[in-house]
């Protein structure tokens, strides 16, 4: 969803996660990596404490920043490259003017390119929030959670006040730790087999208003939308609608929230739709999400430019789309099975087992 979203005009990206509703991919993408966490790290720290936790952590920051710094640096590339030599006139948020600068910038977190810049945003939420959250055992959990919210409130009222912060990056971190942080917070309760909510009437209830919140939002897009019934007097400016992207609007917030718990609601590990023969390359992407999402970046770069400078034809489109797609599931496969043999490898070999991190 992430690729098909910012390649420019794609014809798919009618049919993605954002056209039902006020969310899109980002919030999937924050909360469930807030929700892994939760679950890995609360493991961790009950098994081995928190000096573990914290070195995993680093270590896993460390990761992150070396796959935004790969993805970064081929973004920077390509755009260089397709503006000198491809006539592409957009710079797709590189200065591509001054590669070794942007290069430089990119590398010191100064000014990231738009499409990674959200993994500098997971590096500072890996390193704060979770260990913060996990660290609040028992019932400090839930005002750490509230502590989380207020931030985001004041994000809400004083939009402008972290701008001198946060002004390279498009997300405002300062709003979005909320949603990663709830995702933290469900993670560790579902890893310690912790009833997120015990009472069956509250559930109903929750379950009842989400469906009026997700249907609401799809009937509002439905009105609103050029595909729709094209009622222009229902639609969000653009600045309007970059600013609530930006800070996580509460409609945006709202809507995920209940999409997520519909899902928690009606779809559990042993769904038959996860046996399909489909959902194989998706849950593959999954477990390695970071490294697909790296390469999803820079193929959306390689998408935008073919697009912006050879204007392709609906048919040319679409078979980049799939070809894009090829290369997302052929790694994700390629990835699983080398950690198979790897585990197999460590299976046969205690020694490796014993002095591999």
């Amino acid at each position: 969803m992430i690729f098909l979203d910012h390649v420019v005009g794609n014809p798919l990206a009618k049919f993605t996660y954002r056209a039902i509703g006020l969310s899109d991919a980002a919030e999937l993408f924050v909360f469930i990596s807030g929700l892994a966490c939760g679950i890995a790290y609360s493991k961790l720290l009950a098994r081995d404490g928190f000096a573990a936790m914290t070195s995993a952590l680093i270590r896993r920051a460390g990761r992150i920043y070396l796959f935004y710094a790969l993805s970064s640096v081929a973004i920077i590339l390509l755009v260089v490259f397709a503006t000198r030599h491809l006539g592409l006139h957009s710079n797709l948020g590189v200065a591509a003017n001054d590669p070794l600068r942007a290069i430089s910038s990119a590398l010191l977190l100064i000014s990231p390119p738009h499409l990674s810049g959200i993994l500098v945003i997971y590096i500072a939420l890996t390193l704060l929030v979770v260990p913060a959250l996990l660290a609040m055992q028992g019932r400090y959990r839930i005002p750490a959670l509230v502590v989380s919210g207020l931030a985001w409130a004041a994000c809400q009222f004083y939009p402008d006040a972290m701008a001198p912060l946060t002004q390279r990056l498009f997300l405002n971190p300062f709003a979005w730790q909320f949603l990663f942080a709830i995702g933290v917070t469900f993670g560790a309760q579902k890893d310690l087999n912790q009833l997120v909510l015990p009472n069956s009437q509250l559930r109903r209830w929750l379950v009842a208003t989400a469906w009026a919140v997700v249907v609401g939002a799809f009937l509002y897009k439905v009105m609103a939308s050029r595909l729709g019934l094209d009622i222009a007097s229902l639609r969000f400016d653009p600045a309007t609608v970059i600013v609530m992207k930006e800070n996580l609007a509460p409609a945006r917030l709202v809507h995920f929230l209940s999409v997520a718990l519909l899902v928690a609601t009606y779809f559990h590990r042993d769904s038959a739709i996860l046996r399909w023969r489909i959902a194989d390359p998706v849950i593959k992407a999954g477990k390695h999400s970071l490294e697909v999402f790296s390469l999803s970046v820079v193929l959306t770069t390689m998408d935008n430019i073919f697009v912006l400078t050879s204007s392709p034809s609906l048919g040319g489109r679409l078979a980049a789309d799939a070809l894009a797609f090829a290369c997302l599931a052929l790694s994700a496969a390629a990835l699983a099975h080398h950690r198979t043999l790897s585990v197999r490898r460590r299976a046969i070999d205690p020694q490796q087992t014993a002095t591999t991190p």
